[in-house]
Protein backbone atom coordinates (compact mmCIF):
# COMPACT_ATOMS: atom_id res chain seq x y z
CA UNK A 1 0.00 0.00 0.00
CA UNK A 2 1.17 3.29 -1.35
CA UNK A 3 1.23 6.36 1.47
CA UNK A 4 1.25 9.86 0.43
CA UNK A 5 3.03 12.45 2.62
CA UNK A 6 2.79 16.07 2.10
CA UNK A 7 5.42 18.61 3.45
CA UNK A 8 4.12 22.20 4.49
CA UNK A 9 5.95 24.76 3.02
CA UNK A 10 8.25 26.96 5.48
CA UNK A 11 5.51 29.75 5.01
CA UNK A 12 3.22 27.94 6.40
CA UNK A 13 4.44 25.93 9.12
CA UNK A 14 4.87 29.21 10.98
CA UNK A 15 8.90 28.47 11.51
CA UNK A 16 11.60 30.85 9.38
CA UNK A 17 13.16 29.36 6.51
CA UNK A 18 16.84 28.35 7.67
CA UNK A 19 18.36 28.10 4.33
CA UNK A 20 18.57 31.35 1.71
CA UNK A 21 17.22 29.00 -0.75
CA UNK A 22 14.73 27.56 1.50
CA UNK A 23 13.52 31.39 2.23
CA UNK A 24 13.53 32.21 -1.37
CA UNK A 25 11.22 29.31 -1.94
CA UNK A 26 9.04 30.22 0.98
CA UNK A 27 8.59 33.72 0.06
CA UNK A 28 7.68 33.35 -3.56
CA UNK A 29 5.12 30.72 -1.99
CA UNK A 30 3.97 33.19 0.01
CA UNK A 31 3.78 35.41 -2.71
CA UNK A 32 1.78 33.16 -4.56
CA UNK A 33 -0.80 32.71 -2.03
CA UNK A 34 -1.50 36.60 -1.53
CA UNK A 35 -2.11 36.71 -5.05
CA UNK A 36 -4.62 33.52 -5.28
CA UNK A 37 -6.26 35.15 -2.43
CA UNK A 38 -6.80 38.03 -5.04
CA UNK A 39 -8.48 36.01 -7.53
CA UNK A 40 -11.40 34.73 -5.25
CA UNK A 41 -14.88 35.47 -5.69
CA UNK A 42 -17.10 37.15 -3.41
CA UNK A 43 -18.46 33.86 -2.50
CA UNK A 44 -15.37 31.87 -1.33
CA UNK A 45 -14.51 35.40 0.25
CA UNK A 46 -17.66 35.58 2.17
CA UNK A 47 -16.64 31.77 3.42
CA UNK A 48 -13.30 32.69 4.45
CA UNK A 49 -14.55 35.92 6.70
CA UNK A 50 -12.91 38.58 4.64
CA UNK A 51 -14.02 41.50 1.95
CA UNK A 52 -12.43 42.07 -1.13
CA UNK A 53 -11.04 44.96 0.09
CA UNK A 54 -9.31 42.95 2.50
CA UNK A 55 -8.23 40.31 -0.32
CA UNK A 56 -6.72 43.07 -2.25
CA UNK A 57 -5.13 45.00 -0.03
CA UNK A 58 -3.50 41.46 1.44
CA UNK A 59 -2.45 41.04 -2.16
CA UNK A 60 -0.32 44.10 -2.47
CA UNK A 61 1.69 43.53 0.40
CA UNK A 62 5.63 42.95 0.04
CA UNK A 63 6.36 41.92 3.62
CA UNK A 64 6.74 38.69 5.56
CA UNK A 65 5.41 37.48 8.73
CA UNK A 66 6.44 38.80 11.79
CA UNK A 67 7.67 35.58 12.85
CA UNK A 68 10.38 35.49 9.84
CA UNK A 69 11.94 38.88 11.32
CA UNK A 70 14.92 38.25 13.84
Amino acid sequence: MASITTRRPAYVSGGRPSSLVGRAFAYFGLCASRQSLSRLDDTMLKDIGITREQALQESRRWDVPRNWRR
